[in-house]
């Protein structure tokens, strides 16, 4: 027969305690206990169980077929409330992690938790660097980055610092300019105008001032004159130019020198020689002029170079012709001879025919610069 009986407050206590510790599905029965529609109900083994609890209620009975507790919620069908209490899926033994983050209905097992808070200390030794523990003043290494730690006695070290080991910084790690928290020249300790060593010796390349308008006006300052073509620089009283381009020239007597020169009319000019002419030389253009307007015979010459000789006929060996300058009207010009002369050959005309005016003079210009390589 079916009887309703309520039981003692003991096993109700023991109800509410179960729940109190489990998941959030233990909610659901906390709700039904604290209803009006809550109903224990004792069950003698008839062959039907009670009906289900309704809609937002819960209803636990006792089934004495089995000598257990069965739990009804929110209508759902009869389970060992035992069972529901201590289900092993709502509590994780999985030791603390980032995967914890956003659980809300599982809970951590009493080893998990233990675990965690046993690797926690209050005191600063379980401060590891590099997997080695930490209790004294020390530096480690780690990358680019030295850590300083320092020693704070017995509780471990109370200061930590880092900064980047040398030479590891690099310019792209700078934030380069004179906006605010920049870096620029005038940060640099003693300024852009202290007494520094630059050493530059390892560059393959320096840039100076440079442009075609150039202000030095105090001792020392330099630049390149882009203009003119140059090096300049102020040497406490004015300013100096050197020029990247130099003019060999001067004025010949061909027929004298022809009638009462070498047999073999040549007009020994420039040796370049190693030390001054380490690469040679770089012609860039050649010009004849001659004294007479239209002499009675033109010019016939080439410029040409030969192997340098050392207490031997002249000319040397290997001779090569530069540019033939024979004049017309007394006059020739090639502004784009382009022709490089390498160190250790000597610079001459050859003069292949008599110009026989009498009193009659050729200026000859060779422009040329000395190359760095």
């Amino acid at each position: 027969m079916n009887r309703k009986a309520a039981l003692s407050l003991t096993v109700v206590s023991i109800a509410f305690m179960f729940v109190f510790v489990n998941n959030s599905y233990c909610s659901d029965v906390i709700d039904g206990l604290i209803s009006e529609e809550f109903e224990v109900t004792q069950w003698d083994g008839l062959p039907a169980s009670p009906s289900v609890s309704p809609t937002n209620t819960a209803r636990i009975f006792y089934d004495g077929s089995t000598d257990k507790l069965q739990l009804s919620v929110n209508g759902g069908a009869y389970s060992n409330l035992l069972t529901v209490l201590t289900d092993p899926s709502q509590v994780s033994d999985t030791a603390y992690a980032a995967s914890w983050d956003t659980v809300t209905t599982i809970a951590p097992s009493k080893n998990a938790v233990y675990d965690k808070i046993n690797s926690m200390s209050a005191g600063g030794d379980s401060i590891t660097v590099n997997s080695t523990a930490v209790d004294t003043t020390a530096n480690f290494l780690d990358g680019d980055i030295l850590w300083t730690l320092t020693d704070g006695g017995a509780g471990g070290p109370d200061a930590i610092t880092g900064t980047f080991a040398a030479d590891t910084v690099h310019d792209t790690m700078i934030d380069w300019g004179s906006g605010a928290n920049q870096v620029d020249l005038a940060d640099i300790p003693g300024g852009i105008s202290g007494a520094n060593v630059w050493d530059f010796g390892g560059a393959t390349s320096t840039e100076i001032v440079n442009g075609a308008s150039l202000t030095l006006d105090a001792a020392g300052e330099v630049g390149v004159n882009s203009t003119h073509k140059g090096f300049a620089w102020y040497d406490g009283t004015q300013e100096v130019f050197s020029p990247s381009l130099h003019i060999l020239q001067g004025t010949v007597d061909f027929a004298g020198f022809y009638d009462s020169g070498p047999a073999g009319h040549e007009l020994w000019i420039m040796d370049l020689d190693a030390g001054t002419y380490p690469h040679g030389i770089y012609i860039t253009a050649v010009s004849v002029d001659c004294s007479a307007a239209d002499p009675t015979t033109e010019l016939d010459a080439n410029l040409s170079y030969c192997d340098a000789v050392a207490g031997a006929a002249f000319p040397g060996a290997n001779v090569t012709v530069i540019k033939a300058i024979d004049t017309t009207t007394g006059n020739f010009a090639d502004a784009a001879v382009n022709t490089a002369v390498a160190s250790g050959k000597s610079i001459y005309i050859d003069i292949d025919a008599d110009p026989t005016d009498a009193n009659t003079v050729y200026h000859i210009k060779i422009t040329y610069y000395i190359p760095e390589s």
